[in-house]
């Protein structure tokens, strides 16, 4: 999957990570969230969402190293597979 972003007459760029390129996708399986565990509340498929998301790059033992991760890389990215079992 591609985002492609386009002004008026032209191809601008193409991006395979960023914030506009991930929230329809992770919207999508929060989505399917809901459909698996319906009437609960945002915060649990927030939580759920959250903990199942796994950082990009092995990250260091140190809690600086942890820090300067969540500060790159948010929670990481979400596993579809472990957010909906």
């Amino acid at each position: 999957v591609e985002l492609v972003k386009k002004t008026p007459g032209h191809l601008s760029s193409r991006d395979r990570v960023g914030t506009s390129f991930s929230a329809p996708m992770v919207s999508k399986i929060l989505g399917e969230l809901q459909n698996t565990l319906p009437g609960k509340s945002g915060l649990l498929y927030k939580t759920i969402a959250i903990n199942s998301a796994e950082w990009p790059i092995p990250i260091g033992p140190q809690e600086q190293d942890k820090i300067n991760a969540l500060r790159s890389f948010g929670y990481g990215v979400i596993n579809k597979e472990n957010c909906l079992s």
